[in-house]
Formats: structure tokens, C-alpha cells, sequence
């Protein structure tokens, strides 16, 4: 068994413990693997230069052909290396691990004279006695087989590199993540490179940064853990220090950066980035920090490094282009550090955008200027009043409105020279409360103009005070809406009568409302009798049909005719006939149920629909009905008629089915001597009956 390790430092990977002969060491170069290649049987050097490669690059973590390695005795000897990425505590890539995990028997090189020998294991002794890393192997039970002496040397407890003891017995204080690691590569799984802080024997605390692997046996079966480990202490302090110190910069708003001796950026925070309108993984820009000023701005800026330099520090005004090409103000400050010899080392600079302050010295002027031109010509009315209420500042809308020039009345008291008698007091009062410290009062009254004319005004007046809170002049806005109060009196108006022609409107489309219904409901009715019209029947009779078919229920017709009416009439006249009518259409509403449909079917004919009415509720009425026909006091003689039913269940028959039944019933009714009910299925059972007896 034997062991190395192989880290990258400037471009360069050497490999760290004995050499594998007594005169050659090994080396990794970006293009070439060295020395190491001279020792591999030259068909399979390419494979391990594709096998590293792919190391370096990320594709693989962990590669292990079985090569040719020539021993110090000119023979070929078929081993198999274990070669894994090795990372530092801060997680990147430091270098690769390499193992000589299983050494076969010698292949003798048929262009080579000699016997083949096996001395890779006096390497792997040379390799762990000299190795100046740590380097372990433990079978599956933890129990150690070989270390490299500066594990030996880490313990000054006989028990912790005890053969017959597990790690995990022989350490009971292991750290938790190092025993974790070491159960997963049991189970076959390869773990990451770990920071870990570890007691020593003496006392001292350290930061070891560890890797594990699973080491294979022939049978593919994991044989045990390989471990190696490195003292990264001071690089985790250093680092533990460079990010306290490191997140200084970047909880500052403002720019912080700093340039070699030529002013090239060689560092900025996130406030600079921002500044730049550069990404937090943007690389910093190449050229010096002066180029990046606006071209106007360049030779100021050159001028400003070149004063720090002469005398230690610069301060001023400067410029920087921001993103999207914008032209950012900022001022600066440049301190120039020197080496111990003198000669200049590096730049920090500072700066601070003072876009903000350019803009609010600016939008302080322009205010100045939107007051006067508010002031001058603006609509709004705008006085200044002194405590007695004295004219001190008359502004060109106020002129416009009243007529009066401001030499007119500046200097005399507003409530006296311009309101009408009745609202002087209004006006004292309102600024006595505005002297007394009260809220800003707002309120409506009126000016009378030059010409004598009344103008409606809606004032805001406020007070103004001095440090102390002391009101010492009154600021007075209105809003001359004379023609605003007559648009609203007009529109007043104009609502008033919309409003008027609307319930007119609305009583007209109700009477109408009213009108229809009626004529509606006249479409239905018969004239005569006042009963529902055959088209309504119709209508009627197919509804309960359908609902006979829905609820699967019964629904009958009833049609009746007066008996001998033709004679009537021509004993009587038709007069007395529609008399006749009139009152049987009486008899028959009074009879029927609340859910009856009764009509006039045509002539001296009528019809009901009896719904949820079988045949013996169909007879039982027409048998009420004829009765009570039969005995009301007719003025002139006495009035029968002739019945005739049909019954549908559950839509058996349509409506036209259902009439044509009702009516050969009536028919077989009259036939029988009139004054008598028949329903549809008795003419049947007659028919079978007579049927059955002939």
C-alpha cells in the first residue's frame, strides 16, 4: 500500500511525499503530468491524462484505472490508483488525492530485460514515514492499518492508534461530523471535504480540513475508509478574519474602493458596484478608475490622483459615469499608501453621490420660481395680511378680480376695504382664532369689486410663525367661484326638471305597464262569459300535460255542452241565450277547484282541466257540476247539459288524444238522452261488456 498527495499551487500540481524513485519526483503541469507519465507503460498515459483532466474540470470526483508503473527495476508492476479532488476548508478545489490502493503482479515489459519485482510497498513505507499530511487507512471495523507519521504524532494517547481498537472506540470525543463521514463511506459513499475543529493532545484547538473515501477490495466489497487531512488553521482564521473584517465596506452606502498603483480597480463594495451599475459577480472594470469618468470630467479626476500622491490625500468634487451612461456628482476623497521603500503601493477612495443635494439645491430654486409665477399668475387670489389685518402683498389674480390695483390697497385692511358690511365680523373672527394659534380656517365669502359687483370667494387662510411658534404675518388663498356657484345654481335647475320629466316619465311608463297587462290579460279572456278563451285553454292544457309526464301524475279534461240551447235561443232570443252563458261560466268557476282551468271551449261549449285529477275525481266533479246546473233557478226554463271526461296518467295521452277522447264521451252522452256524464274509459268497458255478453 502506498499513499500520496497532489496539490495545485500556481498553475503547478506536485506531488507531496517520497518520490517514487530515489532521484525523480512527480509533477502535474497544465499540459503534462511530468515525471509521472515517464512511469506509465506509454499506451496508457493519455488515459490518465484524460482521467485527471476531468478531475481538474469538474466532470469526475473520483477516477481509478489500473495502470503499468515502472518500478526502480526497469519492470512494469499493474496498480491501480485512487485519485479524488482534495478542497481546502473554504470548499474550493486545493488539489487531488491519489492512492496506490492495490499493486498486482509485476508485468515484465517485453522490451525490457530483467525479472520484475514488487517494490511499490517499500515507496508506500517512504510515502507514510515522510508524508507531510495526514494520511490514514482503516479496514471496515475502524480499526487503523496505516498512517502517515503526522497521525501518529498527533496523539500522545497510546489508545488512539491502538490496532485493535475501532477510531470510533480509541477517540470517543471524535467530532460528530467526522464519525458521520466515516459511517457514509462505509456504506460506499464518498464525502465531501469537511472543516473541522479538533482538541489536540496538548491543549490546543485546530481546524482540520478532512477528506474521506471508501477504499475497494477485488470483490468491489468496501474494504475500509481512507482518510486525509491537512491543519488549515490559519487559513480559516485568516478567512474568519477577512470576512469580519470584509463585511465593513459593504454595510457602507457609500462608494469604497481601492486601485493599484496605476488606478486600476483592484477592489469596490456593493455601494460602488451600484454606483457603476455593476453585478456583485461583474468583473472589475480593466482600465484606471479616472477613465471611468465622464469625458468632461477625465483629466480632473488624473489630476486629482496625481495630488494625492504629492500629498498623501485628495478631497473634492468629481464625477463618475453610472449606469446607463449617466453622469453621476460625487464627492470624493483619494489617500495614496506608500510601500516601506517608498515607492506607491495602492489607492482607497471614497466617495459619496451627491446627486441628490444637486438636485435638492435645484428643486429649492425652482420652487422659488413656481412660488413667484403662483404668486403673479396663477388664478389663485393671494394676500398677505399683517396681525391687523392690513394689505401687505396684492397678487395680480386679485387685481383681476376686483379691479383695484395693488398700490390701491396695500396698506389698508382687507375686511374693510373689500367685504360687505354684513361679513366683516366673519373675517375678524376667523383671523382672531388664526392669532390665537388655532387650525387653518376655510370658509366662503364674498368681495365687492370696483364696479360694485359681488364675487363668491373660497378662502384657506393660514398662519405664519416664527421660531418660537408666534404668528406674526396671515397667508390668504381663494378661489374666486362666481361662475362656478352660478353653473351650480343652473345645474340646480336643469336636475330639477330632468328629475320632474323623469316621474313623469316614470308614471306614463307605469300607466302603460298597467295597459298592457290589461290588454294581455283581454288576449285571454273570453268576451262574453269573462272565462279563459280557447287559444288560453290550449295553452293551459299543454302546461299541465307536461307536468303530468314530469311528476308522472294524472290530468283531466272535462268538456261540457248545454242541452237544446239552439232551441232556447230561438224560444228567448240570444239575449236571453248570452244570459244563459253568463251565468253556467258563474256556476262553473264556483264549483271548480282553485287549480282548475275553466274555459269556454266555443259556442254553447265549455271545458275544465282537472290537474292531479284521476278518472274517479274527474266524474265526481262533472257529477257536482251537472247538478248544480241542473237545479239553479233559470229566469225562463229549466237548463241541463251533457258531460264528457278523459283522464291522461303520466302523459299516456297528448293534449290533442286527450280533447278527442273528452268529446266522443260528451258525444256518447248526448246519445244516451243528454243531462248525464261519461268518461272515456266507461265507453270502453260498455264496449267490452256488450262485447262480452254477446
Amino acid at each position: 500500500m502506498s499513499s500520496g498527495f497532489i496539490r495545485q499551487r500556481d498553475g503547478l500540481f506536485t506531488l507531496l511525499g517520497h518520490t517514487w524513485s530515489d532521484t525523480t519526483g512527480f509533477a502535474l503541469e497544465e499540459g503534462q503530468i511530468g515525471h509521472l507519465l515517464d512511469c506509465l507503460h506509454p499506451d496508457e498515459r493519455s488515459g490518465v491524462v484524460a482521467s485527471v483532466r476531468k478531475l481538474l474540470d469538474g466532470v469526475e470526483r473520483h477516477v481509478h484505472p489500473v495502470v503499468r508503473f515502472l518500478g526502480n527495476d526497469g519492470v512494469y508492476h499493474r496498480v491501480r490508483l485512487d485519485l479524488v479532488t482534495s478542497r481546502n476548508a473554504l470548499g474550493s478545489v486545493s488539489g487531488i488525492a491519489g492512492i496506490v490502493s492495490h499493486v498486482c503482479n509485476p508485468v515484465k515489459d517485453p522490451s525490457a530485460d530483467g525479472v520484475a519485482t514488487d517494490s511499490c510497498l517499500s515507496y508506500a513505507e517512504a510515502i507514510l514515514e515522510n508524508a507531510p499530511v495526514v494520511l490514514a487507512m482503516f479496514d471496515p471495523d475502524m480499526r487503523l492499518l496505516c498512517s502517515s507519521r503526522p497521525l501518529l504524532n498527533w496523539f500522545d494517547d497510546s489508545n488512539a492508534v491502538d490496532e485493535t481498537l475501532s477510531l470510533f472506540d480509541a477517540v470517543p470525543d471524535l467530532p460528530a461530523d467526522l464519525r458521520d463521514a466515516c459511517t457514509r463511506c462505509l456504506l460506499g459513499e464518498p464525502s465531501s471535504a469537511l472543516a473541522v475543529r479538533w482538541r489536540r493532545s496538548d491543549g490546543r484547538e485546530d481546524w482540520l480540513r478532512w477528506e474521506l473515501r471508501p477504499w475497494w477490495q477485488d470483490d468491489r466489497a468496501v474494504g475500509g475508509v481512507v482518510m486525509f487531512a491537512e491543519i488549515v488553521t490559519d487559513l480559516v482564521l485568516e478567512q474568519q478574519e477577512r470576512e469580519r473584517v470584509g463585511t465593513i465596506p459593504e454595510t457602507v452606502n457609500d462608494f469604497l474602493g481601492a486601485a493599484d498603483a496605476e488606478g486600476r480597480l483592484i477592489y469596490l463594495n456593493t455601494a460602488a458596484r451600484r454606483l457603476l451599475g455593476l453585478s456583485s459577480d461583474a468583473p472589475l472594470p480593466t482600465k484606471p478608475l479616472a477613465n471611468l469618468a465622464p469625458d468632461w470630467a477625465v483629466d480632473s479626476l488624473r489630476g486629482a490622483f496625481a495630488q494625492a500622491i504629492d500629498a498623501g490625500s485628495w478631497s473634492g468634487p468629481g464625477a463618475l459615469t453610472g449606469a446607463g451612461g449617466v453622469d453621476i456628482p460625487v464627492e470624493m476623497t483619494i489617500v495614496a499608501h506608500a510601500c516601506p521603500d517608498g515607492s506607491l503601493a495602492h489607492y482607497t477612495i471614497s466617495a459619496r453621490d451627491i446627486t441628490h443635494d444637486r438636485e435638492s439645491e435645484l428643486a429649492s430654486r425652482r420652487q422659488g420660481e413656481l412660488l413667484r409665477a403662483f404668486v403673479e399668475d396663477a388664478g389663485y387670489l393671494v394676500l398677505l395680511l399683517d396681525l391687523d389685518g392690513k394689505i401687505q402683498l396684492f397678487s395680480k389674480a386679485c387685481e383681476n378680480v376686483t379691479g383695484y390695483q395693488s398700490s390701491d390697497l396695500v396698506g389698508k385692511v382687507m375686511w374693510e376695504a373689500l367685504s360687505p358690511l354684513e361679513e366683516k365680523d366673519t373675517y375678524m373672527r376667523v383671523f382672531s382664532e388664526l392669532a390665537a394659534g388655532h387650525s387653518p380656517a376655510r370658509h366662503e365669502a364674498h368681495w365687492v369689486a370696483k364696479d360694485g359687483t359681488w364675487r363668491d370667494i373660497q378662502w384657506t387662510h393660514s398662519a405664519l410663525t416664527n421660531r418660537e411658534g408666534v404668528p406674526f404675518q396671515f397667508v390668504c388663498m381663494g378661489i374666486d367661484i362666481t361662475e362656478r356657484i352660478e353653473y351650480e345654481r343652473r345645474l340646480e335647475d336643469q336636475v330639477r326638471l330632468i328629475n320632474e320629466a323623469h316621474t313623469e316619465l316614470a308614471v306614463r311608463q307605469a300607466q302603460l305597464h298597467t295597459a298592457h297587462t290589461q290588454l294581455k290579460a283581454l288576449a285571454q279572456l273570453d268576451g262574453l262569459t269573462g272565462l279563459l278563451n280557447y287559444r288560453a285553454f290550449r295553452e293551459g292544457l299543454d302546461r299541465e300535460i307536461r307536468r303530468s309526464v314530469r311528476m308522472k301524475s294524472a290530468v283531466s279534461l272535462l268538456l261540457l255542452d248545454v242541452d237544446f240551447f239552439k232551441s232556447y235561443n230561438d224560444d228567448f232570443g240570444h239575449p236571453a241565450g248570452d244570459e244563459v252563458l253568463r251565468g253556467l261560466a258563474q256556476l262553473m268557476v264556483a264549483t271548480a277547484r282553485d287549480s282548475d282551468i275553466v274555459a269556454r271551449y266555443g259556442g254553447e261549449e265549455f271545458v275544465i282541466v282537472l290537474p292531479d285529477a284521476d278518472r274517479a275525481g274527474c266524474l265526481a266533479i262533472a257529477e257536482r257540476l251537472r247538478s248544480a246546473i241542473e237545479r239553479a233557478p233559470w229566469p225562463d226554463r229549466p237548463i241541463t247539459a251533457s258531460f264528457g271526461g278523459a283522464t291522461s296518467v303520466a302523459g299516456s295521452l297528448s293534449s290533442y288524444s286527450l280533447i278527442a277522447e273528452a268529446d266522443r264521451a260528451l258525444y256518447y252522452s248526448k246519445k244516451r238522452g243528454r243531462n248525464n256524464v261519461t268518461h272515456a274509459a266507461d265507453i270502453a268497458e260498455s264496449a267490452k261488456n256488450a262485447w262480452d255478453e254477446g
